[in-house]
């Protein structure tokens, strides 16, 4: 998605600007991201996620840690991942692998969600 800005300089020209606003991004949520992807890294191999992109099994793995998030969420326990897995920095890593996914082989994607898949416990690719 691109965000269309007009731009007017002091001589009076206009012009379109299409430059993301990473500054609105906040750099905590951006620090919790690189250090999941870097958790990752360590443990399976820095190029590993790819292999897995096309497999129902991903996308039930992010609902997963989005369950268990919200479970501890209304629970009051630990949410930011402090006193062990955090889950929405792995929900943010697993939806930023998706976004490449769709840059990069969007029919394969809609292949996989077309073919569905079964997952123990989690009947496939959600509706």
């Amino acid at each position: 998605m691109s965000v269309t800005v007009p731009v007017t300089y002091p001589s009076g020209a206009r012009r379109g600007s299409e430059r993301p606003l990473y500054h609105l991004v906040p750099p905590q949520a951006l620090r919790r991201l690189a250090e999941r992807a870097t958790l990752g890294a360590h443990a399976y191999g820095a190029a590993n996620w790819r292999r897995g992109l096309a497999d129902p099994a991903f996308v039930a793995q992010l609902l997963n840690h989005l369950e268990e998030h919200w479970l501890r969420f209304r629970a009051g326990g630990d949410v930011d991942g402090a006193g062990g897995d955090d889950n929405l920095a792995a929900i943010m890593w697993g939806c930023a692998a998706l976004m490449e996914v769709e840059r990069l082989a969007p029919a394969t994607l809609r292949a996989v969600l077309a073919e569905g898949g079964a997952e123990e416990g989690r009947g496939g690719w959600p509706d």
